[in-house]
């Protein structure tokens, strides 16, 4: 059974990588979405092959946040800060790529904009999670979850993050709905929003 008390759904993969006289009822790796908000999912049983002898096994399991067959349905993304500010670019997808080469951040896009700019949602959105208390960022791979950001979930079940902004500027929370141009957060000083 898999439980989501969260306000996204949760993509899960579970597997069995050691079984003794033990067997799931279905198909392994098991690849799921659990609903939001109270979902609960049946994933599998699991089974003795040979009734009255000892069994046992081990489970493996990893999950992410949204739903691994959500898709971009075509809705434009509008820039992710006010109408009538222009900034430079830092990096982006096609050009050159200094620090975004993991698989998971092959689309994002650094703009580099002074301290306390407001950062907007660029679509509307589901707000599922937020950081605010870093105090320090920065290249250091041991730094890489220390970004304050938020994460909205799109109604294709697509999701945008927003990193590094300001240590206490998350201006949203979890479970609040947003529209596109919304202020999330503001940037911080000297960094990439």
């Amino acid at each position: 059974m898999a439980r989501n008390d969260g306000p996204a759904p949760v993509s899960v993969r579970v597997s069995f990588p050691m079984t003794v006289n033990a067997r799931a009822d279905r198909p392994t790796p098991i690849y799921s979405v659990v609903p939001p908000n109270g979902g609960v999912l049946h994933l599998a049983h699991v089974k003795l092959v040979l009734k009255g002898a000892s069994s046992t096994f081990k489970t493996q399991s990893t999950w992410a946040l949204g739903d691994f067959n959500g898709r971009p349905d075509g809705t434009p993304y509008r820039l992710p800060y006010p109408d009538g500010y222009t900034f430079r670019i830092g990096q982006a997808p096609g050009g050159p790529i200094t620090t975004h080469t993991e698989p998971d951040a092959r689309f994002a896009v650094d703009i580099t904009m002074p301290e306390g700019t407001p950062v907007v949602a660029a679509r509307d959105g589901l707000v599922i999670k937020t950081q605010a208390d870093q105090l320090w960022g920065g290249i250091d791979p041991r730094l890489k979850g220390a970004a304050n950001s938020v994460e909205i979930l799109h109604a294709d079940g697509t999701i945008a993050l927003y990193a590094h902004l300001a240590p206490g500027g998350v201006r949203v929370y979890p479970g609040q709905r947003v529209a596109a141009g919304s202020v999330i957060g503001l940037s911080p000083e000297s960094v990439f929003a």
